[in-house]
């Protein structure tokens, strides 16, 4: 009896040890973000990456996961279409990386057709976490001057 449990014991410590510390061969050196890659970089990062023109809105804070609109243009309505259809009320965290133009700035709206209370996001900036007022509320945007 004994000696069933030192080998069960011995294996147990063999895949606890074989968990903790990887194999070298298996380490592979994380890839570099590119101007496409939005996936779970956080905020911060994809607000650094090369301007493309288009805005961000994310469902999670700091930009996790994937945008649940990317969109070039204004957008009077995220419950009716454009290229955030399915994004109203849903916002927690956004990035703008328009062009450094005329019109680079994005300016979010609370209600549909760009009315109600609005907050503006310049080129370049971004926001890790929507304020109370505004999480989970906007339903338009529009590129504008801020």
């Amino acid at each position: 009896m004994r000696k069933i449990y030192l080998k069960m014991a011995t294996a147990a410590s063999a895949v606890i040890v074989a968990g903790l510390i990887p194999a070298a061969s298996a380490v592979a050196a994380a890839p570099t973000p590119t101007a496409g890659s939005v996936k779970d970089l956080g905020c911060r990062a994809e607000s650094k990456l090369k301007r493309n023109g288009k805005v961000y809105v994310y469902a999670t804070w700091n930009c996790k996961g994937r945008p649940i609109c990317v969109d070039v243009d204004n957008d009077r309505d995220y419950a009716k279409g454009g290229d955030c259809k399915g994004a109203d009320n849903r916002a927690s965290s956004v990035v703008n990386r328009g062009w450094a133009v005329k019109h680079s700035d994005v300016r979010f709206y609370l209600n549909p057709g760009y009315g109600g209370r609005s907050g503006c996001l310049r080129d370049g900036q971004y926001r890790e976490r929507l304020p109370q007022a505004s999480n989970n509320k906007i339903s338009s945007h529009k590129w504008t001057n801020c």
